[in-house]
């Protein structure tokens, strides 16, 4: 009768029994707290009396935010150690052994591994040796077909002997270590079946019965808020149901626990404090005395035995360290926060591992004006329809989706619209839009302008300040059939301030917000401007007299200004006529000069005496008096210039407005 081995989990019931595991005293999960920056509180109790071990299963990906935050309290006893298996027991637990994990496969496979091991075999071909060979065999029946099994090749002190594994009733080995050895083994694989948990035990000193807790705070998935907004016709205040959409991604089910929700944003970080670091040490070559070379030995008598070459030190390359540990901030919620708000549900919850649940956290009613509210660019001509909704109460809502409806006076209900409401705090408001409304229409137009309204002038600058005007002009139109609170909200621009507002404007984080109310069909006009101040600095001495001519022409500049300006542009056309009369007079000497030159050549060139040089000699003497005249005009039209330039410098030097 054939007894086939097929698992190594049977051929351990035939090689040894496992011992039984100390069971550690379970911890019973009582308090968890999710957070809207990512992190779950959770918070275990047990009853324990004297020393006591407890036990924790957390997932692996959970082990490092364990390991940074376990935090025990035990008001009786004292704190003892916490235990745990390594991030890769089992590959720990194989490199001690003889064999590794793919050994347990199969009893082939083990036997294989254990080559050389002392069996005995019992059954039909009962044997007993040392393991020589394990290999499979085909076979074929009296009919033709064809199987295999596993042969075992045994040498024993009679020999070889063989025996086929599958028809083995039974083996066992003879050497008392090699068993010890598949019984780690296989312990091992029983206490790490789960390869993505890790089970704590933490040691409880003490005396006496006494309640011990114990907490820490991991990484769980966001708890999500959706809020739904009822609004009834002429009542203030609207009706506002919080819910959280939470999951229990922890790994174990919640039962009858006390579930608290907190908004915040608390800074956290994670570290592998799982992982095995190295730190990398150079590594100095071993110290070795030199050795002295003998001399060749002489014919006839043989070398000292031993007697070599010295070796060389080898120094072996450090291994590559190990990325240093990090700390990595975790992505922070919808709005930084120092404070938190924490909403504990009443009643106790169950949640299934790997379970959704959606609960109610707030239940009261809020204050909040309907009103139409226009943002040029964001809907068109059309304002929306809006609620300004305001947190009356001591507790901030975290943000979230809103689903609004509308209560009618015969108790029915319609839908509005969703909107988005961000961290609303205590005494605050926040404009929340869910719906188009197209009975009132916004006619936008822009217009732009530019005037001086400020010119100075000091040590040859003049300074003009010009102010840019942007004015906004809103022709709204109100619906035919119902009143309306119509709020217009200009954006902001970088640079730019309020100048004026019809009606008046207050300002808010997104612009500046204008309000009216529009009765039935009524048509307004609503305006805002813009201002921003320009300054241009101008070197009066560097402007021609086209730039003086703009100035002097401009109707924004004052009249002082321009009378300023136009005793600056006598000056300058002194200067300037002086500098002509001055060149002209320079030219002509110059021409004067030249013609001599030509004289004295022509001198040069006849008789001494003749009449020609007579001639001559009577036009040098003509020319000599005109230059001594051209000499006096030209020094005196240069003082002139002189004069001018020093008047215009000293003009534009004392000049102050």
């Amino acid at each position: 009768m054939r007894h086939p081995l097929g698992t190594a989990a049977l051929l351990a019931v035939a090689l040894i029994s496992l011992p039984a595991l100390a069971a550690a005293q379970d911890l019973d999960l009582k308090r968890v707290v999710l957070s809207t920056g990512g992190l779950g509180y959770f918070e275990y109790e047990a009853q324990v009396t004297g020393d006591a071990e407890l036990a924790i299963t957390v997932p692996l990906a959970q082990v490092d935010d364990v390991l940074k935050s376990l935090v025990v309290y035990d008001q009786a006893g004292r704190i003892g150690a916490v235990s745990l298996p390594g991030r890769q027991p089992l590959a720990q637990v194989f490199e001690a052994l003889p064999f590794d994990q793919a050994a347990l496969t199969s009893p082939a496979a083990l036997l294989r591994a254990l080559a050389g091991a002392e069996i005995t075999a019992s059954g039909p071909q009962g044997a007993s040796g040392r393991i020589l060979s394990v290999v499979e065999e085909q076979v074929i029946d009296e009919q033709g077909r064809a199987s295999s099994h596993t042969r075992v090749t045994l040498m024993g002190a009679r020999g070889l002997a063989s025996f086929v594994l599958e028809e083995a009733e039974s083996l066992r080995f003879t050497d008392p270590q090699v068993e010890a050895q598949v019984s780690e083994a296989l312990e091992a694989l029983a206490r790490h079946g789960e390869r993505d948990r890790r089970t704590l035990t933490l040691s409880a000193p003490g005396e006496g019965p006494r309640l011990l807790r114990v907490a820490y705070v991991v990484e769980v998935p966001l708890w999500k808020t959706s809020y739904r907004l009822s609004l009834a016709e002429d009542e203030p205040m609207a009706a506002m149901q919080g819910w959280a959409v939470l999951e229990n991604q922890s790994g174990e089910n919640w039962e009858g626990v006390e579930l608290t929700l907190v908004s915040g944003n608390p800074v956290a970080f994670r570290q592998a404090l799982y992982e095995s670091y190295y730190l990398d040490r150079p590594e100095i070559p071993v110290s070795v005395v030199s050795r002295i070379l003998a001399p060749l030995a002489p014919l006839g008598l043989a070398a000292r035995a031993g007697d070599s070459a010295p070796r060389a030190a080898l120094q072996a390359e450090a291994a590559p360290a190990p990325a240093p540990a990090y700390a990595e901030i975790l992505e922070a919620g919808s709005r930084e926060g120092v404070a938190q708000t924490l909403f504990r549900l009443p009643d106790p919850v169950d949640l299934a591992k790997g379970e959704s649940l959606l609960v109610p956290f707030l239940d009261r009613g809020l204050p909040g004006e309907q009103l139409s509210y226009y943002r040029p660019g964001v809907s068109g001509v059309h304002p929306l329809s809006s609620l300004d909704l305001r947190n009356n109460t001591e507790t901030s809502l975290p943000p979230g989706l809103i689903t609004l409806y509308q209560r009618a006076g015969d108790d029915s209900t319609s839908y509005l619209g969703d909107a988005r409401l961000d961290l609303l705090a205590p005494a605050s408001s926040r404009l929340i839009s869910f719906a188009l409304d197209a009975k009132v229409t916004v006619a936008e137009r822009e217009e732009r302008a530019q005037a001086v309204t400020q010119v100075t002038i000091a040590d040859g600058i003049m300074t003009v300040t010009q102010e840019d005007r942007i004015t906004y002009r809103y022709q709204v139109t109100g619906a035919s059939d119902a009143a309306r609170t119509l709020l217009i909200e200009t954006p902001r621009l970088p640079g730019w301030s309020l100048s004026s507002a019809t009606p008046e404007a207050n300002e808010s984080l997104e612009g500046y917000r204008q309000k009216l109310t529009l009765a039935a069909g009524e048509s307004q006009t609503v305006t805002l401007t813009l201002s921003r101040p320009i300054s241009q600095e101008v070197v009066l001495a560097d402007q021609n007299d086209a730039r003086l001519g703009f100035y002097l022409d401009s109707d924004q500049f004052p009249e002082a200004v321009k009378e300023k300006l136009r005793d600056l542009a006598d000056l300058r056309t002194a200067l300037a006529e002086a500098r002509r009369a001055l060149s002209a007079a320079q030219d002509q000497r110059a021409a004067l000069v030249s013609d001599q030159g030509r004289l004295r050549e022509n001198l040069a060139a006849v008789p001494e005496g003749s009449d020609l040089s007579r001639r001559y000699l009577a036009l040098l003497s003509e020319q000599e008096d005109r230059l001594e005249s051209l000499d006096s005009l030209v020094q005196t039209r240069q003082s002139v210039e002189q004069q001018a330039a020093a008047a215009l410098r000293r003009y534009l030097a004392e000049l102050r407005l």
